[in-house]
């Protein structure tokens, strides 16, 4: 315990570091005075301009064939508007559609056969970035796309379940659905974080290309610097890794932005983030925001803008790897449960996030209007070292004289742990590998090169554990069925970390998406939660908050909701 804790103090000396960026940021040279003066021109003259900072390269504008960031929808969604999209309250609006259906206003019918039936009416001045109308003919050639495998990606949620969709006229069209589903509101919808059922594509863009070569569609620069979408943006320049320029959309169907244009640099780390703030050289984060400890910190730093806090809108967790994995021992529940006991989760939410979050036990928030009625089924992990090296040794292992455990054949227990770089995630790592070792685990610490995070083979097939920050949004959990898992024969695409594949836990997740009533969707979700808390496919740590810290010259702009991407309303920012 003393060491993890001499260990966290040493990271948390956060001052120091970031100073020294700061300064750096500040005394650069005349391109960084440039950059600095360009963001906050706006409010002095000229067309009005925003400077925000996404933490991490963003691979592709559309992001459905990369692994894109956490967080990352935010810019996706300021280009690809959807029929409707979620407000920071976790509400539903209409975007491209005239109204988002509902059984009050009669256009989501449930028949008295079980199935089901959603009515979409597009408005009729909704126009592609090039000028094409945007008809329920996209639509078409959309759920035409999502047929095959070639492109799976815009097979989401429910997919299976619609029975066919039709046309009748430019623009109103018809869902009919095999059994009732709780999500088909949601389709064609802005809502990036894999619950979206299909997302819309252009007809007269991407058919020709679709028929002609289905292999190469997914290479397509449509994806990244050839992007025509409908929101409120439009692509103006795209620099892989670096940064990206958006102009209004003089044709919004919402109405003209008020800013004219938005810039988004793409900056690897926090800490640099945070500087680049502070120096006055950009005016938000967009998407996933910093850290608990480095908001805290910025709001005595930067009195020229704000932190914008939300609730527990997600979790830290270490995913197992259950292919090939190495050690072979990593897929022995008994192992991770022996690891989760030997974790000090509630020390490391006090030092790293200052207290403000809980341990988390499993994949829903407790904040979730449902966690009280499951929390029971939760199976929870108490800080047990001596608990911990008796079930590994149970397994058969025997601890050297080095400290290290060995099984029968010599061969030591060594482990990997993996992340993205940032500032938290290394505290987290280093946190995890003292408690593991502790315990007579050898454990290695890898910072996944910028270079790879794309690299979605390398991603797949670590040997060990991956680090990382995903949402509590109950919707997410189909990213962990196991037709999410990434193979070589899906060129590696899929959310399925852990590529844990089960079929009792696959069968679960469907049930909860078709049970409509509230109770029983309830009881549905206790036995996923048991099961994730019980077999140990995801091993949390604590939860998340994620603020943002916005300029204060920007006016209508607010971090992420819980269930909402940062930029649903960003036709409605302004600059003061």
């Amino acid at each position: 315990m003393n060491m993890v804790m001499s260990n966290l103090n040493r990271r948390m000396l956060i001052f120091p570091i970031l100073a020294a960026v700061l300064a750096t940021a500040c005394a650069g040279p005349a391109s960084q005075n440039v950059a600095r003066d360009s963001a906050e021109a706006p409010s002095r003259s000229g067309p009005k301009r925003i400077v925000g900072i996404v933490i991490g390269e963003h691979p592709a504008l559309i992001s459905k064939f990369e692994r894109a960031l956490q967080g990352a929808e935010a810019l996706e969604a300021t280009v690809a508007a959807g029929l409707s999209i979620k407000d920071q309250h976790g509400n539903l609006v209409p975007q491209l559609a005239e109204a988002v259906p509902t059984l009050d206003n009669g256009l989501w019918k449930l028949l008295p056969d079980g199935r089901m039936e959603t009515t979409w009416n597009l408005r009729k001045d909704a126009v592609w970035h090039d000028g094409a109308p945007f008809t329920t003919d996209d639509l078409v050639f959309t759920a035409a796309v999502g047929q095959g495998d070639v492109v799976s990606n815009f097979r989401q949620n429910g997919h299976a379940l619609i029975e066919s969709m039709e046309a009748s006229g430019p623009y109103t069209f018809t869902a009919r659905w095999k059994s009732p589903f709780i999500e088909a509101d949601k389709l064609f919808a802005s809502d990036l974080e894999g619950t979206s059922i299909l997302f819309p594509l252009p007809k007269h863009l991407l058919e020709r290309p679709f028929l002609e070569n289905k292999e190469g569609f997914v290479q397509l620069p449509y994806w990244s610097d050839e992007v025509v979408g409908r929101g409120a943006y439009k692509l103006k320049e795209w620099t892989r890794g670096v940064r990206t320029t958006l102009v209004a959309n003089d044709r919004y169907v919402l109405g003209r932005p008020k800013v004219d244009e938005l810039e988004v640099r793409f900056i690897g780390d926090d800490n640099t983030a945070l500087a680049t703030l502070l120096s006055g050289s950009a005016d938000m984060t967009l998407g996933r925001g910093v850290s608990i400890e480095q908001a805290a910190d910025a709001a005595g730093l930067w009195p020229q803008g704000r932190v914008e806090n939300i609730g527990l809108r997600s979790r830290f967790a270490l995913y197992p790897q259950f292919i090939n994995q190495s050690p072979p021992i990593i897929g022995n529940v008994q192992l991770r449960k022996a690891l989760m006991h030997a974790t000090d989760r509630q020390t490391m939410a006090d030092a790293l996030q200052r207290g403000a979050v809980p341990v988390a036990h499993t994949y829903m928030g407790p904040d979730n209007p449902m966690y009280p009625q499951i929390e029971s089924q939760i199976v929870k992990y108490e800080l047990d070292p001596r608990r911990a090296t008796q079930m590994i040794e149970s397994l058969g292992f025997t601890r050297g004289s080095d400290g290290v455990y060995s099984d029968p054949s010599g061969q030591r227990l060594a482990v990997e742990i993996r992340a993205t770089p940032g500032d938290l995630y290394d505290k987290i790592m280093e946190a995890v590998r003292d408690n593991w070792q502790g315990v007579g685990v050898a454990t290695e610490t890898v910072s996944i090169p910028r270079q790879r995070q794309s690299d979605l083979e390398y991603r797949a097939t670590r040997p060990g554990f991956e680090l990382t920050r995903r949402g509590t949004n109950l919707t997410n959990l189909s990213s962990f069925h196991g037709r999410e898992t990434p193979f070589a024969e899906s060129r590696w695409i899929g959310s399925n970390v852990p590529r844990y594949q089960n079929a009792e836990l696959d069968g679960l997740i469907d049930r909860y998406f078709v049970t409509v009533p509230i109770p029983e969707r309830t009881q549905v979700a206790g036995l996923i939660m048991r099961h994730i808390s019980d077999q140990l496919n995801m091993m949390h740590v604590f939860y998340d908050s994620e603020p943002a810290l916005i300029s204060n010259r920007i006016v209508e702009a607010h971090g992420r909701g819980s269930e909402s991407t940062q930029t649903w309303n960003i036709h409605q920012w302004d600059v003061r």
